[in-house]
C-alpha cells in the first residue's frame, strides 16, 4: 500500500492511497474542523487521474483544482481510481457479479477512509453522500437502492450550502496517513469500535456485523451479503436514467383498491336498473 501527499490546502491535506485493484484520493482535515462527512465522487474519466497514466504536473494541478472547490467546507471528498474499466462497463453491462465486486471495493474504501479521518479526532457524520455528476447512473442507482437511507445522492451545490465555521483544533496527529493501517482490499483483523461504523468483515474469519452504534448507522459492506438484500442490476428499461432514493410502488390489478372500485361500479349499475324499472 503506497501513500502519497498530493497537496496541502487551507483546511485539508489531499492524499493518494494506491492499492492493487484500485486507489483513491482523500481529503483529510488538517485543523479547524470539528466534524466532516464522507462524500464519494465516481469521477467520469477516473483513468486520467491515475498517477500511472498521467503527467505528474498536470495531475497535481487537476487534483488541486478539484479539491480547492470543497476545501472550505466540512467535506472529506473521496475519488476512487479503478485500475481497470470495471466501473465504466456498468454503463453497458448488467452483470451482478461486476456490481457486487464494485460494491465490495467501494465499501472497503469507505471503511478505510472512516478510520483515517477518525484518527485525526474529527467527528465523521453518519450519512455518506454520493456525488451526482451525471456519470455511471446504472451503478449509482443500484448502490443507492442497496444501502437505502444510509447513502444520499447529492450535487456539489447541495453539499456546499455554507462554508465551514472554524472550530477549536482537537490536536490531530502529526501524520494522519501513517497513523492507520489502510487496506483497500480487505481488513486483516476483526472490527474495532471504529470499524463497527461500517460493519467491516474479516475475510479470513467472517464476523457478523456488530449492532449499530447508539448515535449512528451500520454500513454493511459488500462481503456481508447475508445481512442485507441483494439488489439486482438494473433492467434494460432502467438503463442510464437518473438515479434517486425513491421507491415507486405500482398498484396491482388484484389489489384491495381495485376490487373496491369494481364493486362500487356493479352496485351503481344495479341501482340505475332498479330506478328505470320503477319509472316504467
Amino acid at each position: 500500500m503506497n501513500t502519497s501527499l498530493i497537496v496541502n490546502l487551507n483546511k485539508h491535506n489531499v492524499y493518494y492511497i494506491n492499492g492493487n485493484k484500485l486507489g483513491f484520493y482523500i481529503a483529510l482535515p488538517n485543523g479547524g474542523l470539528e466534524s466532516t462527512n464522507i462524500s464519494i465522487e465516481l469521477y467520469p474519466d477516473y483513468d486520467k487521474l491515475d498517477p500511472n497514466n498521467s503527467d505528474g504536473v498536470w495531475l497535481k494541478d487537476e487534483v488541486t483544482r478539484i479539491y480547492k472547490e470543497v476545501d472550505n467546507y466540512n467535506i472529506s471528498l473521496i475519488i476512487p481510481i479503478f485500475h481497470d474499466d470495471s466501473l465504466k462497463r456498468t454503463d453497458t453491462q448488467m452483470d451482478q457479479n461486476l456490481y457486487l465486486q464494485l460494491d465490495a471495493e467501494l465499501s472497503s474504501v469507505i471503511n478505510s477512509s472512516y478510520q483515517m479521518i477518525s484518527k485525526s479526532n474529527v467527528k465523521v457524520e453518519n450519512k455518506i453522500f454520493l456525488i451526482n455528476n451525471g456519470s455511471y447512473n446504472n451503478f449509482c442507482r443500484w448502490f443507492l437502492q442497496r444501502y437505502g437511507t444510509r447513502i444520499e445522492y447529492k450535487s456539489y451545490s447541495d453539499l456546499v450550502g455554507s462554508p465551514a465555521v472554524p472550530t477549536p483544533v482537537q490536536q490531530p496527529f502529526s501524520n494522519p496517513v501513517e497513523a492507520v493501517n489502510v487496506n483497500v482490499q480487505s481488513q486483516s483483523t476483526a472490527p474495532s469500535s471504529e470499524q463497527a461504523y461500517m460493519g467491516v468483515p474479516n475475510p479470513t474469519q467472517p464476523v457478523a456485523p456488530p449492532p449499530p452504534p447508539s448515535n449512528g448507522m451500520e454500513f454493511v459492506t459488500g462481503n456481508n451479503m447475508g445481512t442485507t438484500p441483494i439488489i439486482e442490476p438494473p433492467t434494460l428499461g432502467q438503463m442510464n436514467n437518473t438515479p434517486n432514493n425513491e421507491n415507486v410502488e405500482v398498484p396491482q390489478a388484484g389489489s384491495a383498491g381495485f376490487v373496491s372500485y369494481l364493486l362500487l361500479g356493479i352496485i351503481t349499475v344495479i341501482i340505475c336498473l332498479g330506478v328505470l324499472y320503477i319509472m316504467l
